[in-house]
């Protein structure tokens, strides 16, 4: 979705990202639980995902968009 405000499509763009790589990593884990590999890939999965957030997140600082 689109808008004449490119404010609101950086938030917008922003919290789909979020909730893509949550909805990713919840995956990851189920199958991480479900194979029994919870203990080895944990922490890895749990990893990736805060890198992800990160980087986004850093990204949000750094962008013309957030600018006030």
């Amino acid at each position: 979705m689109k808008t004449n405000n490119p404010f609101i499509d950086s938030i917008i763009e922003t919290q789909t990202t979020v909730m893509n790589n949550w909805v990713d990593t919840t995956k990851k884990f189920q199958s991480a639980i479900t194979n029994g590999n919870i203990t080895d890939e944990g922490q890895n999965i749990y990893k990736e995902w805060f890198e992800k957030q990160s980087n986004l997140l850093g990204g949000m600082q750094t962008s013309k968009s957030f600018c006030i």
